[in-house]
């Protein structure tokens, strides 16, 4: 595909190997063990993520491309760490999150 696609094939093909090692990975867990990795707080997880990412996309690009990589990249985490705190997906990350906005508060 690198030849074919350049830099893009070589995503997609990572994109391909990576989904077919975690499809391998969790048809061994489900037939063994009977283990369910995923909930319904990934499919939240991943809506959320693509409306956020096409809410972006969405945006006409800038003349400079650094300015609007940066602009993107800043939007899209300012859009996605709160909504993942306000729904409570995972209480790890929450508790990272009150953790860095208590230091936050503390300057």
């Amino acid at each position: 595909m690198i030849k074919h696609f350049g830099i893009i094939g070589a995503a997609f093909s990572n994109l391909a190997a990576i989904t077919v090692f975690n499809g391998v990975r969790f048809g061994f867990l489900y037939k063994k063990f009977r283990w369910q990795p995923y909930g319904f707080a990934h499919i939240k997880i991943m809506l959320v993520s693509l409306i956020i990412f096409f809410s972006v996309y969405a945006i006409p690009f800038m003349a400079n491309i650094y300015v609007d990589t940066i602009f993107r990249s800043v939007l899209f985490a300012g859009l996605f760490v709160p909504a993942m705190f306000s729904m409570n997906v995972s209480e790890d990350f929450n508790l990272t999150a009150k953790n860095v906005l208590n230091r936050i508060r503390r300057r």
